[in-house]
């Protein structure tokens, strides 16, 4: 880090003005900025860079003023939104699958990769149309309601499988021996694991 931007606020009538000031350079010098002009050639590309090599914690700002942080650093690295920037959808580009804007409409816009769908959340019910993507966790209190669940691409839940009978009899969930197990072992475990799965409700009648 240079130290040659930190400035004195000994013997000032402007400390609190240099004080801040100095917060500001330490924050740009701690976390490295990558602006759009990089090179003096500004890019004309939507989301995070695609090319290059990356530290953990560098910022990127795209075309439209988003701004995306290094998660993981490499070529190009990893990378999550942290700000979305306020644009006219209707004239804008879709950025990559996922990415946010806040439309000149007020609304927030999401990008499916091939157009900006809108989102709209409420503090008392709501909807969101189109999918919804979240870089980190997600806190909801309530109900969710949707048709699948993706990790990336891969759905791993989707839509209750039905034509299921709950078996009867006795529910085991304690280990056992694979090598000495009876049919009787295997039944009780297989119940407890369909008792689970309906009471999840993936799987029902």
């Amino acid at each position: 880090m240079s130290t040659s931007r930190i400035k004195s606020v000994l013997d000032t009538a402007a400390t609190l003005d240099l004080i801040e000031t100095n917060f500001q350079v330490l924050e740009q010098e701690i976390y490295t900025f990558r602006p759009s002009d990089e090179n003096g050639s500004p890019t004309t590309d939507l989301g995070p860079p695609t090319a290059g090599t990356f530290e953990q914690d560098d910022v990127w700002r795209d075309a439209a003023g988003a701004l995306w942080r290094c998660t993981a650093a490499g070529s190009p690295g990893s990378w999550t939104q942290v700000h979305a920037p306020v644009a006219d959808v209707t004239s804008l580009s879709p950025g990559p699958f996922g990415m946010l804007v806040v439309g000149c409409d007020g609304l927030l816009y999401r990008s499916d990769g091939a157009a900006w769908q809108p989102m709209t959340l409420a503090t008392a019910g709501g909807s969101v149309s189109g999918d919804l993507s979240c870089g980190g966790s997600l806190d909801v209190v309530g109900t969710v309601t949707g048709e699948a669940y993706y990790v990336g691409s891969d759905q791993v839940l989707g839509a209750r499988v039905t034509g299921w009978t709950a078996p009867t009899g006795t529910a085991d969930r304690t280990a056992f021996d694979t090598e000495s197990a009876s049919v009787t072992d295997l039944a009780r475990r297989l119940k407890a694991l369909i008792d689970d799965l309906f009471s999840h409700g993936l799987i029902g009648s």
